[in-house]
């Protein structure tokens, strides 16, 4: 990695057996070995960096501590000072046609948030720093980097020079660039966009949605880039399959890279594209930092900092150096997504101000006027032990409640369609039990809604979302997985904007402030203030078996537990 990308990274100081291809890992357990991470040790820059295939400390999304090869560049970083943002070099270029493709116009006009964040993208050269694009929920990040993507390939038109994008996403937000942006222009009815676009996966996949040309394994898409005549291309894929891209393309194929949801995945993630920057590759990060952070499994890891991702690093430091490196950031503060009682929740919980809901409201249920629910499956307020990862019990009256609410489809909600209702579960096996339960109910297409887990819902929207709350813990009532756990500020924030107009909850409520009682990674009392809420708006809701121990103590023991408990309400951006 050259020039630029050298402030973005260095290694400990064992590391280097990666360049040679071996198989031993940088790995120790002394403190003296990881300092580095995060600390103030002096490491050396490493002016080009080069991955073996091999991501010791990263599976999937779970970073293992005990595995840190790759440290911060805090060094570096503080060496940035305003000059390395002098605005006197940039000059604007005059752009129009924003609203070419319905698809990709910007909110209120050329002078709203998005037009103006879209313009910050295409400003800057190569040579400066990375620009962010930061917005919470629902505010257009990713359309701003579909917008950014279509600019730059129209503004390279007649260039002779080749112009390559790289755009990473998660799984379905990748997908949802293909479906929500570049594959509807390239079919557009009267002006199809001419321009090559790949969908890399890692495998050849049967849900390839409307678009299914445009999806290509690795194989495949090394053939098009080696051989391909266009010279523009832009390629959508995943941050861990781009690193299968290395084998196929030189450093520096790529003149521009944007990261998609930037603020939920690790470092060593984000150096997967950016491995393969040079000084001449232009960089774009978006992301929220009050959603799910990434997954960080070991205290060293945490404690050194691998739990703070690229983009949190960037931000605060832009910030530390001042106006000028803070004219390389747009903040979105709209967000269109959610109905404003459910934004409310989140505005106080975790964004705490600068965040105000768009002018149109997605409309409720007629079954929830307020738009949040809680459905109670138990009132034991005895903590106990949970050690399997399933729930037949609360899976069948999660699974009624959403018979329940899209049986009688809202004519406000459009056309009826399952896959826009979410069921969150707790883990994978849970998601095998709600299968079988959806598999009862004839007749609604339940088995078509869609079933994932807490760390499955970034990018993704839905209209309805319902939430099993039951999770693993200890015998005291403890999360047995508190980075995952839905008592998890994030993890909730993450959550709760998914869903326009409802959120349904199921679980049992004593147990499920007792657990976050417990729990120590986040200040914030989310299901707290959501109880509280529900209680106010009498939108907690028993089984039949439970009415009458609801009305004789369960609703006193809920009120006595939510008064001791005490909502803090100070932003996580802070």
């Amino acid at each position: 990695m050259a020039a630029k990308q050298t402030v973005l990274l260095q290694r400990v100081d064992d590391a280097e057996c990666y360049e040679s291809g071996s198989s031993k890992s940088a790995t120790s357990e002394s403190a003296d070995d990881l300092s580095g991470l995060g600390g103030d040790t002096a490491l050396r820059p490493l002016p080009n960096v080069h991955f073996s295939g091999r991501f010791v400390m990263c599976n999937g999304r779970d970073c293992h501590g005990e595995h840190c090869t790759f440290a911060h560049s805090q060094e570096e970083l503080r060496s940035w000072n305003s000059q390395r943002f002098a605005p006197d070099r940039y000059t604007s270029k005059k752009r129009d046609g924003f609203g070419e493709y319905d698809e990709l116009r910007m909110d209120n006009g050329e002078n709203g948030e998005q037009s103006q964040a879209l313009k910050t993208a295409l400003v800057y050269s190569a040579s400066d720093p990375p620009v962010l694009i930061l917005g919470p929920c629902g505010s257009g990040k990713s359309r701003v980097l579909a917008a950014a993507a279509y600019h730059i390939l129209r503004d390279a038109g007649a260039s002779r020079l080749p112009t390559r994008i790289l755009l990473c996403s998660h799984h379905a937000s990748a997908d949802l660039f293909i479906e929500h942006y570049f594959g509807v222009i390239k079919n557009h009815p009267s002006r199809p966009w001419q321009e090559a676009v790949i969908r890399l996966v890692p495998y050849f996949r049967k849900d390839t949605g409307s678009y299914p040309l445009l999806y290509k394994t690795i194989g495949e898409c090394a053939k098009l880039l080696r051989y391909e005549c266009s010279k523009h291309i832009i390629v959508v894929t995943t941050y861990n399959t781009s690193f299968d891209l290395r084998s196929a393309v030189p450093d520096g194929y790529f003149t521009h890279i944007l990261l998609d949801e930037a603020a939920q995945v690790s470092e060593p993630e984000a150096l997967c594209p950016l491995s393969m920057a040079t000084g001449n590759t232009r960089i774009i990060l978006a992301g929220d930092t009050c959603q799910t952070r990434p997954v960080v499994l070991g205290d060293k890891a945490w404690t050194n900092g691998l739990g703070t991702s690229l983009f949190k690093r960037l931000y605060e430091r832009y910030e530390e150096i001042g106006p000028q490196a803070t004219s390389h950031i747009s903040v979105l503060t709209t967000s269109y997504r959610c109905h404003k009682e459910i934004l409310d929740l989140s505005l106080r919980l975790v964004y705490n101000s600068g965040l105000h809901p768009g002018v149109s409201q997605p409309p409720t249920h007629p079954l929830a006027p307020y738009p949040l629910v809680f459905v109670c499956s138990s009132l034991d307020p005895t903590p106990h032990s949970m050690g399997e990862d399933t729930n037949e019990g609360e899976a069948s009256i999660l699974m009624h409640q959403v018979a329940r609410f899209v049986e009688p489809w809202p004519e406000e909600w459009g056309e009826r369609d399952m896959a826009t209702v979410c069921i969150m579960v707790s883990s994978r096996r849970q998601i095998t039990v709600m299968r079988r339960q959806a598999a009862q109910y004839k007749g609604l297409d339940l088995n078509k809604a869609t079933l994932t887990t807490t760390y499955g819902m970034l990018g993704c929207e839905f209209r309805a979302l319902f939430i099993g709350t039951s999770e693993p813990t200890w015998e005291n009532g403890e999360s047995c997985n508190p980075t995952k756990s839905i008592c998890d500020a994030y993890v909730f924030n993450t959550a709760l904007t998914r869903a326009q107009s409802l959120v349904v909850a199921v679980g049992n409520p004593l147990a499920l402030l007792h657990m976050e009682s417990l729990y120590s990674l986040c200040k914030e009392k989310c299901w707290t203030e959501y109880l509280t809420q529900c209680l106010d708006h009498n939108t907690i809701l028993t089984t039949p078996q439970l009415e009458e121990e609801w009305h004789r103590s369960g609703k006193h023991l809920l009120r006595q537990q939510l008064s001791s408990s005490s909502c803090l309400t100070t932003s996580i951006h802070s």
